[in-house]
């Protein structure tokens, strides 16, 4: 039940507080419930990516804390790892709904 940004790449990279932030911000397509995606919501929507445009084989992140950051998705091949929240930017990919 979300819905998602259909142009995965238009948001940008940020670092994981810029992008928890720029989600919360984010008024698109007549909403502004606009979130972060957990690990579990990014890991599967990687298995749709196809049905969007503009997906970034790179990493993602995710609203998942971990270790004084988020957790990352990879695009390209679904892996994951921790990312610092200063890390350099990675990409964001804002979804909405099915809370």
């Amino acid at each position: 039940g979300l819905t998602w940004v259909f142009d995965a790449g238009a948001n940008g990279q940020h670092n994981w507080a810029d992008a928890k932030m720029h989600c919360q911000a984010l008024s698109y397509a007549g909403h502004d419930d606009w979130m972060l995606p957990s690990r579990s919501q990014l890991e599967e929507i990687y298995t749709q990516r196809a049905f969007f445009a503009n997906v970034q084989a790179a990493w993602h992140w995710s609203s998942t804390a971990c270790l004084g950051g988020g957790l990352l998705v990879s695009m390209e091949n679904g892996d994951v790892t921790a990312g610092r929240e200063t890390d350099t930017p990675c990409w964001v990919w804002p979804c909405r709904g099915g809370q």
